[in-house]
């Protein structure tokens, strides 16, 4: 078994075999190549954009794959909810536009 949270919860040691392991580098790189995955400064407006999972994912819970926020599908339209073009990552509706 593994423990986490102080060992207030145990795991089979096979847990964890399945989880995707991310290619980051830098600080970069999901759910694309140079998405940020940590707080970062908006290359336009010089503002820092708070981020961490939390901002995307919803642990526990979602009824969509990817466990993302508000229940949304894992496509475009979710970008969308923080970039303006989906495709553009220096265009974000979050953190001082």
């Amino acid at each position: 078994m593994l423990a986490i949270f102080d060992g207030k919860a145990k795991l089979p040691e096979t847990y964890f075999n399945k989880v995707r392991i991310l290619p980051l580098k830098y600080g970069l790189g999901h759910p694309t190549g140079n998405h940020p995955v940590s707080d970062v400064t908006n290359p336009k407006t010089k503002a820092l954009i708070a981020m961490n999972c939390l901002t995307c994912h919803q642990p526990h819970a979602g009824n969509e794959p990817g466990m993302l926020v508000k229940d949304q599908m894992n496509d475009m339209n979710f970008c969308k909810t923080c970039h303006v073009n989906g495709s553009d990552l220096t265009e974000v509706r979050v953190g001082g536009n």
